[in-house]
């Protein structure tokens, strides 16, 4: 069996966006979920074999929500 350690955010900018990040052993990757509060219709996901490239990868797709946020 696997071992999958998860690790939970909220990260609050005028909206609530909840970030799930957790290590897949079986499949050696770390991987993500981003969902935005404001829009239950809006998530994103994405994995990574190293933390570090996970992490840039979440911290681009919350800087790209929000810029999109920002033009409507």
């Amino acid at each position: 069996m696997s071992q999958v350690r998860i690790l939970s955010f909220r990260l609050v900018i005028n909206k609530t966006m909840k970030i799930n990040l957790w290590y897949s052993t079986s499949q050696q990757q770390w991987r993500w979920t981003l969902c935005d509060d404001s829009d239950t219709m809006r998530q994103e996901s994405g994995q990574r074999p190293f933390l570090r490239d996970a992490m840039e990868d979440v911290a681009n797709t919350v800087e790209y929500m929000l810029e999109c946020k920002q033009s409507e």
